[in-house]
This record gives C-alpha cells, sequence and structure tokens, in this order.
C-alpha cells in the first residue's frame, strides 16, 4: 500500500479528534466507510487517530469549542462531506502526563468503625466508613451524620451534606433520617442529600418505606406511606414533609459517580462544572471575563483535585492560569480570538 497525503502534525490532529468525536456519534455505522477512506490516506493519520484514542482512555475529557465547530480548519485532502459534520462536536485532549496526575485523589478515603456516634467530613473529603452490621456510609465535602447502632438497632441522621448510604440486609430495619422525613429499609443503596431549603432522598437500589419524621412507625400514616424503589426520589422540605413529591427518574452519571470524586456531564456550562469544583477546593477557582463560564464542556472530570481540573480545563481552552490572592484564576490568552 502506497501512503498518502501527507499533511502538518497539528492539521491532522485536529483530523483525528474530529472522527473521534464522530465515530461516538449516532451516525458512526453510517459514516465507516468515510471513516477507512480516510485512515488510508496515511500512516500519520492512523498514527494520530490511535493516539487520540489512548489519551483519551488515561484522560477521560471531552470539550466542544469553535475550535473543533463548524470552522475547523480541515487539509485539502480531507474527504468534501467531512467539513460541515465536524459541527455537531468535537473532542481536545490533554497530554498524557496528566492521567498520571490523576490517578489518586488524596481527599478520598475510607476507614471502619465497630461503632461510630458520629461521622463527619472536612471541606475537600469524601470519606467511606464501613459499619459493624456490614453496612456503609460515604460522605461528601461537608457533611455530618449521627449513627446509632446498639442492641440491634440501626438507625442513623444526616445533618449536613450528602451520603450515600448501603445497608446491609437484616430483619431488623435501617432508619434514617433527613430534615422533616425518614425512611426504613432492610437492604438497599440510597443517596441522602440534606440542603438548605429542600431534602432529596433517592433509591439507587432497594426498597425503601418513606415518611414523616413525627410519626411512629407503626401509625396508620406509615401504614399508608409511599415506597421508594429504584429509580424514584423524593423532595420535601426541612420542616415539612407535609408537601413531599416523589419521582420517577433515573440518577445521571454525574450523581451516581459522586462518590469516586469524578463526575460525567453530556454537556454543562463550565461555570457550572467550577462551582462544583469549588465545592472540594481549599483554593477556589475563579473564571475571569463574562463568556469563559458558558463554554459547553462534556466529558469526565476531577472534581476533587482543584490544581489538576484547573490545568486540564487551561490545556483545553488554551487558558492562563493565575494564582491570586489564595485563588486559582483562569483566563484566556491575549492572543486568543473567539473567532478562531
Amino acid at each position: 500500500m502506497t501512503e498518502k497525503t501527507p499533511i502538518t502534525g497539528e492539521l491532522v490532529r485536529d483530523e483525528a479528534i474530529a472522527w473521534f468525536a464522530r465515530m461516538r456519534g449516532p451516525d458512526a455505522a453510517a459514516l465507516d466507510a468515510e471513516f477507512s477512506a480516510w485512515l488510508e490516506k496515511g500512516v500519520d493519520r492512523r498514527k494520530a487517530y490511535a493516539d487520540v484514542e489512548r489519551m483519551f482512555e488515561r484522560t477521560a475529557v471531552l470539550k466542544q469549542s469553535r475550535r473543533y465547530g463548524p470552522n475547523v480548519r480541515t487539509s485539502a485532502a480531507a474527504p468534501p462531506r467531512l467539513r460541515p459534520a465536524l459541527a455537531f462536536a468535537s473532542v481536545a485532549l490533554l497530554a498524557a502526563g496528566l492521567a498520571w496526575y490523576y490517578q489518586a485523589s488524596p481527599a478520598i478515603w475510607a476507614d471502619t468503625w465497630t461503632n461510630p456516634a458520629r461521622v463527619a467530613t472536612r471541606k475537600g473529603e469524601i470519606r467511606t466508613v464501613h459499619l459493624s452490621d456490614g453496612s456503609s456510609l460515604t460522605l461528601d465535602t461537608h457533611s455530618d451524620v449521627r449513627v446509632e447502632q446498639d442492641q440491634g438497632k440501626r438507625h442513623l441522621r444526616l445533618l449536613t451534606g450528602r451520603a450515600r448510604i448501603t445497608v446491609g440486609p437484616s430483619e431488623e430495619p435501617f432508619l434514617v433520617d433527613a430534615g422533616s422525613g425518614r425512611f426504613s429499609t432492610q437492604g438497599g443503596t440510597f443517596d441522602v442529600v440534606v440542603g438548605l431549603g429542600e431534602i432529596t432522598i433517592s433509591s439507587l437500589k432497594g426498597q425503601a418505606r418513606v415518611g414523616p419524621l413525627n410519626q411512629p412507625l407503626t401509625s396508620a400514616l406509615w401504614n399508608r406511606g409511599r415506597v421508594l424503589g429504584p429509580g424514584t426520589t423524593v423532595r420535601y422540605g426541612p420542616r415539612s414533609f407535609a408537601n413531599a413529591a416523589f419521582q420517577q427518574a433515573p440518577a445521571r452519571r454525574h450523581d451516581r459517580d459522586w462518590p469516586t470524586g469524578w463526575a460525567t456531564y453530556r454537556s454543562v456550562p463550565l461555570g457550572t462544572l467550577v462551582a462544583e469544583v469549588n465545592r472540594y477546593a481549599a483554593l477556589p477557582v475563579v473564571l475571569d471575563g463574562s463568556t469563559l463560564g458558558h463554554e459547553q464542556v462534556s466529558g469526565r472530570f476531577h472534581l476533587t483535585d482543584a490544581e489538576g481540573f484547573s490545568q486540564a480545563v487551561a490545556d483545553l481552552f488554551d487558558l492562563e492560569i493565575r494564582h491570586v490572592g489564595g485563588e486559582i484564576h483562569l483566563r484566556r490568552r491575549k492572543f486568543i480570538f473567539d473567532a478562531y
């Protein structure tokens, strides 16, 4: 086979990134022949595409941007149909060394307590506690829970923050109090969030009976209470359970993954993502400029590592990083233009 049409490294990389995005989209099957023809145009293209795949697997970060949008630069040898199709999505990848930076998160840890009375996390921590009955409790940053587990009693109360509770099977019910509500279960996995104005309880696995905190479990009201099944969420006020609302909706990927310190988004404004990172950050991330926070990003992000996240975002959008007054500032370089 004769190798054809070499192009510059930057252009072939851009084309490889664009093809990587397209071949993970809904039209991948229809584009297979065109993609194969692109690969056959030269070993530089095949190598670039392999590099994109390898770096994506190691960094798992995606970006949607004008850089790989409608005005993407393609070589004269690129198939004509490639140019307009590039507008729908793009992938920008970090350097391979970034993957090493993300291998561990010192903010995530676990321990085993036989009978803890209280578990709390500081800002930046995600902590898992394994209880003596086989259950486990993972607390998000800035969370606080009281635990009672003696003489066959299994009971906890989430005071603030977010917790994932995995209940070991037992004939004795496991009671969880949050705000004005309570749920009782004999096994399953549940996320509980105690916010300033709202409490949410979601079942990821298993069933629980949900009711008001101020009613005994043997009351007629509890017997008529709602059952929370997998994929169901209940929302209610911190002071009153009267207007509790149930919703059938599977947990979103970034909600399911939070105990790992990672989050996966299909599409999210950069400003929203930075706000989530800042929930954990000792040094908050600040986006300088009125438009940067509106940039849409998608992919898998390491929320508990503000420094690494900032470097990743800076690489993706070609930003400048400045440490000012205990904050990490990200801003566009002066020579970068939106029309690029």
